[in-house]
């Protein structure tokens, strides 16, 4: 019967634990956790990248996550039918050169 009702704990000093973690051991040190590419650190907790972004391994914030190639723009939106994007970022996406045509994407 007391379930719901415990306290939560705090975690132990310089140490934090994602939101409804259940016990001591979701509490780590933010400094050694590594996060996998196409994903950031988050409060202790690894986080996948948006849809159409990517990062490098060990990325620490959700700004690390940039547009895919063939992405543009904040949003990270496809890029229009007839033009292209090679590259990641947000840079604009290209005119596919003349006589030449392309999905969007």
């Amino acid at each position: 019967s007391g379930t719901g009702s415990e306290a939560c704990a705090s975690c132990p000093e310089d140490t934090t634990s994602p939101a409804g973690s259940a016990s001591a051991a979701a509490c780590v040190d933010d400094s050694v956790t590594t996060c996998d590419a196409n994903m950031y650190l988050d409060s202790g907790a690894c986080v996948s990248c948006l849809a159409n972004t990517e990062s490098v391994a060990g990325s620490t914030e959700a700004t690390s996550c940039v547009c895919t190639a063939g992405h543009t723009g904040a949003s990270c939106d496809e890029c229009a039918a007839n033009s292209y994007k090679s590259g990641t970022g947000s840079e604009a996406c290209s005119s596919c050169p003349e006589n030449t045509e392309s999905v969007a994407g």
